[in-house]
C-alpha cells in the first residue's frame, strides 16, 4: 500500500510536495509503520525508481523474447532480411 501511493502522489503533486503525512493518510497505515520500511520520502522514491525500472526492463525482455528479436539482427538488419 505504501509503494502504491507514494508513487501516485510522486506521479501526481510531486516528490517535493508530497509529505510521508499524505503518504501514510492515504495508505491508512501509522506513520511509524512507514518508518519500520523507509527511511525518508527519498528512500521510498529510490525504491520505487529502481523497482519500476527493473519492471520496464524485465518487460523489454519479454516482449523481444514473445517477438524472437536478437541482438544482431537489431545491429545488423540488411544481412537478416531475405
Amino acid at each position: 500500500a505504501l509503494y502504491n501511493t507514494a508513487f501516485e502522489l510522486f506521479t501526481t503533486k510531486g516528490t517535493n510536495k508530497t509529505t510521508i503525512s499524505d503518504i501514510v493518510e492515504k495508505a491508512g497505515v501509522a506513520k511509524g509503520t512507514f518508518y519500520l520500511y523507509f527511511k525518508d520520502k527519498y528512500d521510498i522514491r529510490n525504491k520505487l525508481a529502481s523497482s519500476k525500472t527493473q519492471d520496464l526492463f524485465f518487460a523489454a525482455y519479454l516482449a523481444v523474447r514473445q517477438n524472437q528479436i536478437t541482438f544482431y539482427d537489431r545491429l545488423y538488419p540488411k544481412c537478416t532480411q531475405k
